[in-house]
């Protein structure tokens, strides 16, 4: 997905069919909608008190009428994220609040990651995946490789915003090497940033520590801190 400042909503790539259509999530009221090639909507559905079934059964009702064939029914990706509807609950709204802020955090972080791709070369766009729902980029450090060399071992920065997983239950920024370094001299961070190295190689910055630093200038100011020192700390780490 890419994030629409004006739609503020995830939106996917766009879906081949006689009529061409995007599928999109408006986060603060956790509302799908389908769009056309021009962006208008052309239908919308209130997630609260569904299942996700009901969810697919719309998508899949809505791609039909538009042409598209789908290969096989629509089914969730992955089981890593730790919400109810993972667990075949419904969508809950309750906490309206909550999903205003998660926007909020989409939003800035497009910001922020757009401002990066801009400020560094080789970078890919900012997207958010479905699996994780993390938005992030990538700086590739070898963006010509040698023909036939292992993709794997191609050098890069990410950075990025996960808005909760199984590791945090509040979002946070990360900044990951790849790949990962073996037995390094890890590099001081800014803007309260802390290094971790359990299950992922990655520097972090929480929510609770962003929020610490004070009012929104500050906070602005200690993510912006955090970012260079992340980047410029990882490239070190790749280089060494």
């Amino acid at each position: 997905f890419h994030w629409d400042e004006a739609l503020q909503a995830l939106v996917s790539v766009e879906v081949p069919a006689s009529s061409p259509f995007r599928v999109a999530l408006r986060v603060a009221n956790a509302t799908a909608l389908i769009l056309d090639q021009a962006g208008t909507e052309i239908a919308s559905l209130a997630t609260d008190g569904l299942t996700i079934e009901q969810l697919f059964e719309w998508l899949t009702r809505h791609a039909t009428s538009q042409g598209a064939t789908l290969p096989k029914p629509l089914d969730q990706a992955s089981d890593t994220l730790p919400h109810p509807c993972v667990a075949r609950q419904t969508f809950d709204l309750a906490n309206r609040p909550a999903l205003d802020e998660l926007a909020r955090y989409y939003d800035n972080s497009n910001g922020a990651l757009q401002a990066i791709g801009d400020a560094n070369e080789h970078t890919t766009p900012v997207r958010t995946w479905p699996h994780h729902m993390d938005m992030a980029l990538l700086i590739e450090l070898d963006p010509n490789p040698e023909p036939g060399a292992d993709p794997e071992t191609a050098r890069s920065v990410s950075f990025g915003m996960q808005p909760g997983d199984a590791f945090s239950a509040e979002p946070y920024f990360y900044s990951s090497p790849w790949p990962y370094p073996s037995s390094p001299e890890w590099p001081a961070l800014a803007g309260g940033g802390t290094w971790n190295t359990e299950g992922f190689t990655a520097a972090i910055l929480g929510a609770s520590a962003l929020i610490a630093a004070g009012d929104a200038a500050d906070q602005q100011q200690a993510l912006t801190a955090f970012i260079v020192s992340a980047i410029e700390g990882n490239r070190a780490l790749l280089e060494d």
